[in-house]
């Protein structure tokens, strides 16, 4: 059996060896490139959530308390609002296709990008894109807000060195009352 000519038994073992080899590889390619699907509407998605909470929101809180006169907590949170708002609705499009790319691994209905792009404006138009936008608005003004505030209050801990001569001007200076 070690030696001299294969006998069916051993044919077939080293047939189905190689079978479940190529499946195996087969099947971590596929794993391999599913991981990927939606990484160029992530990437995008993220960045625009990133400028929202890290550009856009300070931004807007520092023009409410310029304009209206409202500031700390309330026109942070304003600023927020704000931010979350915008940064949901021009992330939210690429919110949708990513997840609709991850969640069809089988790539059965959304095989690309473009494909899924034309697939959803043919299910229901621009609608289509923004299915879900109040939901992620809501959790996207909330994350904005407490990441800021949390920024706000972590950065002195962190960055020390930057903070220093505002906090000797603010024992420095007598304040007025």
């Amino acid at each position: 059996m070690l030696g001299g000519n294969p006998t069916h038994h051993q044919r077939r073992l080293r047939s189905c060896a190689r079978e479940a080899a190529a499946l195996c590889t087969a099947t971590l390619c596929t794993a391999k490139l599913s991981a990927l699907l939606g990484l160029a509407t992530s990437c995008g998605r993220e960045g625009l959530f990133t400028a929202g909470y890290l550009g856009l929101a300070p931004v807007l809180a520092d023009q409410i308390h310029q304009e209206f006169g409202v500031g700390g907590k309330l026109g942070s949170f304003l600023g927020a609002c704000c931010a979350g708002m915008l940064a949901a609705t021009l992330s939210h499009p690429l919110d949708t296709i990513k997840t609709c790319l991850q969640g069809d691994v089988a790539q059965e209905k959304y095989k690309s990008m473009p494909e899924t792009y034309r697939a959803l404006m043919k299910e229901g138009g621009t609608g289509r894109f923004f299915t879900g936008w109040s939901w992620r608005t809501g959790r996207m003004i909330c994350a904005i807000f407490v990441m800021g505030q949390c920024k706000d209050r972590l950065a002195p801990f962190f960055y020390p060195h930057h903070f220093k001569q505002q906090q000797q001007r603010a024992w420095s200076t007598p304040q007025v009352r």
